[in-house]
């Protein structure tokens, strides 16, 4: 399944949730993780089709950096 597909998907579920359901919540999480594809192997895929496998793994090095910047809090003279 196609990120945008598994996006819509996910969206056209939302939608059809009742407000007065007992545990809506509950119900979300169980869904998404039946379609779950992590934002990681999400952009892989794509940059894989678009520019080929060796540009992927360059960007996943790059996605790391910025990822150790901003989740980490690591400064930018201490990534390598």
């Amino acid at each position: 399944m196609s990120v945008e597909a598994a996006a819509h998907d996910r969206v056209k579920y939302m939608l059809t949730i009742k407000r007065n359901e007992r545990s809506p919540s509950r119900e979300i999480d169980a869904h998404n993780q039946r379609n779950a594809q992590s934002v990681r192997s999400a952009y892989l895929a794509k940059i894989k089709s678009l520019i080929g496998n060796d540009q992927a793994k360059k960007f996943d090095g790059f996605y790391g950096q910025r990822s150790k910047l901003l989740h980490e809090g690591t400064r930018p003279r201490d990534i390598g």
